[in-house]
C-alpha cells in the first residue's frame, strides 16, 4: 500500500484533538478515520483494519494502554503500529505505553513536523517488516539466491530517499542495504554486505551492540537520534537515525533509517554565524564583540593585565554613501576592516559595533601601557593610504576613543560608554585623533 492510500485511525475523547489531528495529516494525503473511544475504536477496527493508529492515553472508561493492549494480544490486529498521544511527559507514562505495546510517542500539544515524522517512520517500518514476515528467509548470515520476494524487498528499500541498513544483531554485519544508503556511504552494495555498522558508525567499541540490545529489551529509545557515519572516503557525515529491532526467526534484525542532514547543519551553522558575525565585514557583531570582552576582563583580573578598549568611527562616512552610493559605502567598510584586523595582534580582537563604528580589545602587560597609543597611530596611518573604490580614490580618517580596564571601568558596558565618550571628544577635538578617557 502506498503512503498516499495509508489509513490512520485517531482515537481520542475530544473531538478537537481528533480534528486538528485530521487537519494536520490530510495535507500529505492519508485517509483518516476516528473514534471517540476504546469500544468505538474496536467497532471501526473490525470493519477496516487502519495502517496506523494515533491513540490517545486518558480516556474515560478504556484507556489508551488498555486499547493498546487488547490490539497487540490479538494476531490480527497486533501488527498495526500505535502511537501514543499524551501530555503526560514522565517516564512512568512511557514505560506503561511500551509495556501496552505501543512503538512511538508524542506529546502534546502535537507539532507538526513530529507529527510527520514519527507516522512516515512508522508506516515505513511497517511495510518493510511486513516483507520480512512474507519472506523471512531473504534475512540470513549471507545473502541467499536472488529470488522475486528478494527483488520486491529490495524495490521497496530502493524507492526511499532515505538509507536503509539491515543487520543481524548476532553476526552484527550487514545483511541488507538499499541504493540509498551505497550512494550515502560511497561503497558499493556488496562491499557493504562484507561489512558491519561498527565499521561506518562514528561510536565507541561496544556501544552500538549495547544500543542494540537495548531496543531489543525495550529498554532503548526508538525516537530520531543524530549521529555521524564514515563515508569510504573517511568523511565524516551528519545524519539522522531511527533504530527498531524486528524479530527473525530465533534471531534479531536492527533496521536502521538514516537520512543524511548535511544541508540542514550547514543552514544552521550559518544562521548562528548571522547572529554572532556582521553579514559585511564578517568582523564579530556588537553581541560577540561584547561577549569576547568580558572573557577577556575575566582572564586580565585572574592574570593582572590591563584591557584597553578603542572605539574607532569613521570620519565624514556619510558624505560617502551620499555621494557615491551606498555600494561604495559598504566597500569602503569593507576594506577599512581589512586594515584593521592588520594593525593587531592575533590575540587582540576586532569587531563592527555598527554602521561605521568599529572596536578594538588589546590586552597588555603594565609595561605595554602605551601600546594602545601605538595602535591607534597606526590605524591613523594605514588609513593616510586612499581607498581605491570601484575607480574612486577615496581618503578618509578617523576618530578613536580608549578607555582601559582596571583605571577607567572593570565591567564590559561602563568600559565600552567610556571609549565611546573619549571617541565623541576625539571627533569634537577636530577627528583624525585619539583621545582617551578622562574622569571629570
Amino acid at each position: 500500500m502506498t503512503r498516499s492510500a495509508s489509513t490512520i485511525l485517531i482515537v481520542d475523547d475530544e473531538i478537537q484533538n481528533r480534528k486538528l489531528l485530521e487537519a494536520l495529516l490530510l495535507p500529505e494525503g492519508y485517509i483518516t478515520l476516528s473514534a471517540g473511544t476504546g469500544e468505538e475504536a474496536l467497532a471501526s477496527i473490525a470493519q477496516h483494519t487502519p495502517d496506523l493508529i494515533l491513540l490517545d492515553v486518558l480516556m474515560p472508561g478504556m484507556d489508551g494502554y488498555e486499547l493498546a493492549e487488547i490490539l497487540k494480544a490479538d494476531p490480527a490486529t497486533s501488527s498495526i503500529p500505535i502511537i501514543m498521544v499524551t501530555a503526560l511527559d514522565d517516564h512512568g507514562a512511557r514505560l506503561g505505553g511500551l509495556s501496552a505495546g505501543a512503538e512511538d510517542f508524542l506529546t502534546k500539544p502535537v507539532e507538526r513536523a513530529e507529527l510527520w515524522l514519527r507516522v512516515r517512520n512508522l508506516l515505513r517500518l511497517k511495510a518493510l517488516r511486513d516483507l520480512l514476515q512474507d519472506d523471512s528467509s531473504i534475512l540470513e548470515q549471507q545473502v541467499r539466491a536472488r529470488t522475486i520476494e528478494l527483488q520486491r524487498f529490495r524495490s521497496a528499500m530502493d524507492a526511499t530517499a532515505d538509507a536503509i541498513f539491515l543487520v543481524d544483531r548476532g553476526t552484527m554485519r550487514f545483511v541488507e542495504v538499499n541504493a540509498t544508503a551505497s550512494n550515502m556511504l560511497g561503497y558499493a552494495r556488496e562491499e557493504l554486505l562484507e561489512m558491519g555498522p561498527d565499521r561506518i558508525v562514528a561510536a565507541a567499541p561496544g556501544q552500538l551492540e549495547r544500543q542494540y540490545d537495548a531496543l531489543i529489551a525495550g529498554r532503548g529509545t526508538n525516537e530520531l537520534s543524530e549521529i555521524q557515519v564514515r563515508r569510504k572516503d573517511g568523511a565524516l557525515l551528519p545524519v539522522e537515525v531511527h533504530w527498531q529491532a524486528q524479530r527473525d526467526g530465533a534471531d534479531w534484525i536492527i533496521v536502521s533509517v538514516l537520512r543524511d542532514i548535511t544541508q540542514r547543519k550547514e543552514v544552521e551553522k550559518r544562521l548562528q554565524n548571522l547572529a554572532r558575525y556582521d553579514t559585511l565585514t564578517g568582523l564579530p557583531n556588537r553581541r560577540l564583540f561584547f561577549d569576547s570582552l568580558a572573557k577577556t576582563l575575566a582572564q586580565a583580573a585572574k592574570g593582572g593585565w590591563l584591557v584597553a578598549v578603542l572605539c574607532i568611527d569613521l570620519d565624514q562616512f556619510k558624505n560617502v554613501n551620499d555621494t557615491l552610493g551606498h555600494a561604495i559605502g559598504d566597500e569602503l567598510l569593507c576594506q577599512f576592516s581589512s586594515r584593521l584586523v592588520e594593525c593587531v595582534r592575533i590575540r587582540d580582537a576586532v569587531g563592527r559595533l555598527g554602521g561605521n563604528e568599529f572596536g578594538l580589545i588589546l590586552m597588555m602587560q603594565d609595561s605595554q601601557q602605551d601600546g594602545c597609543a601605538l595602535v591607534a597611530t597606526k590605524i591613523r596611518d594605514v588609513l593616510r593610504v586612499p581607498f581605491d573604490l570601484a575607480g574612486h580614490s577615496v581618503s578618509v580618517t578617523a576618530s578613536i576613543g580608549i578607555s582601559i580596564h582596571p583605571d577607567d571601568a572593570s565591567d564590559p558596558d561602563t568600559l565600552m560608554k567610556h571609549a565611546d565618550t573619549a571617541m565623541v571628544q576625539a571627533r569634537q577635538a577636530g577627528r583624525d585623533t585619539f583621545r582617551f578617557f578622562l574622569h571629570q
